[in-house]
């Protein structure tokens, strides 16, 4: 019976299991099941190193586990064929695991040939004991991995973050790799690094040479710190000629810890022009209240073709100093405010059509959310008239505000660093969204009048922190 079947029907068959019990189990069946299930079952591969501490511990076992992963695919190299989508995490890994993980990887990626969606994040913001030169290696190896990738037309997706020992030519190769690239919390060489002996020989392997093809770059998603660096500004303004989507994330930089004082010029408004002639999409996230002043006011410019703003907020939190309120904030930080005041009023955006607020909806300090409320009858008068204009003169725009529940925060003096929401279609979850509908239509009067809606994210969308509607996902 099974021979007798169509190998397109058994494609869709096996095409339709999502679990990996039941796919090694296929794969066993008949020769004509395994490898439509090996496809399956390794299309989407995702490699996880955590610190082990001690070998005894649950984290050893998992840092096994995650090393199997990359050894299985080592012996049998015909399955790392069928590898389209690549996360590899290394975490915080200690000085003595390092050298043997990062030489089984550089093997392993160079068994990776089919790769479209392709996910690295690095450890070298936890790396204080490694040397410089084993961090070097290993970011060579990522970027021949890249370069194979690109090299083969297959990379769609390009997600980078935590290295700090980018050379400007790999930053380049990172930039001209694929369509929709991701980059937070990368740093390029520091110059006198750059400059010695150590980076030379791999520089040199960086050169651009006649077999490459850049690729235009026409998705973007950076850090607002990230490009406040001088040096990654420049190397990112020749290759946003052709951007019609950037999204721009506040997520807080990895060397604000030891780099004192802090407060950087922002180069958002630069940024967004070196893309005006073909910018569609733009979502932005401002700074949370706590990390504020880590960053100078900036302005969006001009952009003539834009259609889609996203602003993303977290509203500021009520009384700071009191962990007993049990009032749930709707204030908008400042920041908003002056963004809506200096481009929406300016008319800044003409071709505007989808006009996007999430904001960040936090409970008060270390209450549960069952014990929170909004307060009764509060108004924002200043985003309401602001908004409610701008809809007056463009009735065409669509506004919509989709707020995220945040879980209770275990550290009061950290709110933001929870990241994490509640799930929808929870308890918790139905009765905050329409309190908070109700509450909104009472603080933005006039501009809920003139169009602006509440909404939750469409059903089946990922309710996280990274979600941006018109943002390239990951090949699936």
């Amino acid at each position: 019976m099974v021979s007798s079947l169509a190998p397109e029907l058994i494609e869709i068959v096996v095409n339709n299991i999502e679990h990996a019990d039941t796919l090694k189990s296929c794969s066993l069946v008949a020769n004509v099941f395994r490898y439509p299930s090996q496809r399956q079952l390794w299309r989407h591969v995702t490699i996880e190193y955590t610190e082990v501490i001690d070998y005894n511990t649950p984290a050893a076992a998992d840092f096994s586990r995650q090393g199997d992963v990359a050894t299985h695919l080592q012996a049998f190299p015909h399955l790392a064929r069928y590898v389209v989508s690549f996360v590899l995490t290394t975490g915080a890994i200690g000085i003595w695991q390092w050298e043997p993980i990062s030489r089984r990887l550089a093997a392993l990626f160079e068994l990776l040939s089919n790769v479209g969606s392709l996910t690295i994040t690095s450890t070298d913001m936890f790396a204080w004991d490694l040397e410089q030169s084993s961090l070097i290696r290993y970011t060579t190896a990522v970027e021949r991995l890249i370069r194979n990738q690109a090299a083969n037309r297959t990379l769609r997706y390009l997600e980078l973050g935590g290295f700090s020992y980018i050379p400007p030519a790999f930053m380049v190769r990172i930039l001209t790799a694929c369509p929709t690239v991701s980059i937070v919390g990368l740093e390029l060489v520091p110059e006198d690094l750059e400059r010695a002996s150590v980076t030379s020989s791999h520089s040199a392997a960086l050169e651009v040479s006649k077999n490459d093809r850049p690729c235009q770059m026409t998705a973007l998603r950076v850090g607002i710190f990230d490009i406040s660096h001088q040096r990654m500004h420049k190397s990112l303004i020749p290759h946003v000629k052709s951007l019609c989507a950037l999204v721009l994330t506040a997520d807080f930089p990895n060397d604000v810890w030891y780099e004192l004082p802090m407060t950087r010029t922002s180069r958002v408004y630069e940024l967004c022009a070196a893309a005006r002639g073909t910018l569609v999409n733009l979502s932005i996230e401002l700074p949370p209240q706590d990390n504020d002043d880590v960053i100078t006011s900036f302005s969006i410019p001009n952009l003539p073709r834009l259609q889609c703003l996203e602003i993303n907020f977290s509203n500021v939190l009520l009384d700071i100093g009191d962990h007993t309120d049990n009032s749930i904030s709707l204030t908008p930080p400042p920041r908003l405010l002056d963004l809506l005041s200096t481009s929406l009023v300016n008319g800044a955006f003409p071709s505007l059509r989808q006009l996007c607020f999430l904001p960040g909806i936090y409970p008060p300090r270390i209450i549960r959310w069952d014990s929170a409320e909004f307060p009764p009858g509060f108004k924002c008068a200043a985003w309401d008239a602001i908004l409610a204009d701008y809809l007056s003169a463009n009735p065409n725009v669509a506004s919509f505000c989709v707020p995220r529940f945040y879980r209770p925060c275990d550290d009061p003096d950290h709110p933001y660093f929870d990241r994490e929401t509640i799930p929808m279609r929870s308890r918790d979850y139905v009765r905050l969204f329409q309190e908070y509908s109700q509450a909104m239509d009472t603080a933005l009067p006039n501009a809920t009048a003139r169009g602006l809606k509440v909404v939750e994210y469409p059903a089946g969308t990922c309710y996280d922190d990274d979600e941006v509607d018109f943002f390239q996902r990951k090949q699936k």
